[in-house]
């Protein structure tokens, strides 16, 4: 069985090395510039997913950054939240236009808000 992948493993190392090169002349200056202890970028192309692991998970540890390193990610995850609210919106599964809760409760927010960097309180 080796032997049947040694020309995918050959041909897929170049492909890993080149995606390597692309990623590091994106993130390198990013990380020099804002002085980020370490990342992990994850894409995929065609099909293929490619990780790549920069600096320390810790400054206080040196740990690091690696496959099991958890990130805290803050309001980003509002760009998630909206693009999946928008994909269920376009499958019929959810309408923006909706309310939660009744009308005449306090503090009723516009789903349209839920990815916005307000709490909607006293509105």
């Amino acid at each position: 069985m080796a032997l049947c992948l040694t020309p995918l493993a050959a041909q897929a190392a170049p492909e890993a090395a080149r995606m390597r090169e692309v990623v590091d002349a994106a993130v390198l200056p990013i990380v020099a510039e804002h002085k980020r202890p370490g990342l992990a970028v994850a894409i995929t192309v065609d099909g293929s997913a490619y990780v790549f692991n920069y600096g320390v998970a810790s400054r206080a540890t040196n740990r690091p950054v690696n496959e099991a390193t958890l990130f805290e990610l803050g309001s980003v995850g509002k760009t998630f939240a909206a693009t999946l609210a928008l994909y269920a919106q376009a499958l019929g599964k959810l309408s923006l236009a909706d309310r939660r809760g009744e009308p005449a409760e306090p503090g009723h927010l516009h789903r349209g808000r839920f990815a916005a960097a307000v709490s909607g309180r006293g509105r």
